[in-house]
């Protein structure tokens, strides 16, 4: 039987386990206790198994921190947050949309998102810690058209 999730806003609560999460991911963990209100988790038990989040940059965002707990891959939440995480930036902004990735163009390929020169990114984009340090220069910049 499949587990239930529960999908909801990160709370202040919910920062260590992130973090946690996104270090077993070998993900940037800098940025999120700035911008909690940003991201999105999914519980299991109670327990954060999945994060994804998206970091405003006026009129753009960056959708970062897409993360599932080993033990809960193939279990479709990394596909339940980004959809989610795509449904509040449709309601509330940012309506334009990038991420950095070093392994997983394709899989955000099928959210709609295309590979662009990563001087296509808006200034505040390019000016995020993201773009300039938190990946490295080899990483893919994708918009969401």
């Amino acid at each position: 039987m499949k587990p239930a999730f529960d999908i909801a806003p990160m709370t202040d609560a919910g920062v260590p386990a992130v973090l946690g999460l996104l270090e077993e991911n070998k993900l940037p963990t800098i940025g999120i206790q700035e911008n909690i209100s940003g991201f999105i988790v999914a519980r299991s038990n109670g327990d954060v198994v999945a994060s994804a989040g998206i970091e405003p940059y006026g009129a753009s965002g960056l959708l970062r921190s897409v993360a599932v707990a080993v033990a809960h891959s193939r279990e479709g939440l990394g596909t339940a947050l980004v959809q989610r995480s795509l449904e509040r930036a449709a309601r509330e902004g940012p309506r334009k949309l990038y991420l950095l990735t070093t392994s997983a163009a394709t899989y955000f390929e099928r959210f709609g998102f295309v590979v662009c020169a990563r001087d296509e990114a808006p200034l505040p984009i390019r000016n995020s810690w993201e773009f300039r340090t938190g990946c490295p220069a080899g990483a893919v910049l994708m918009r969401r058209p």
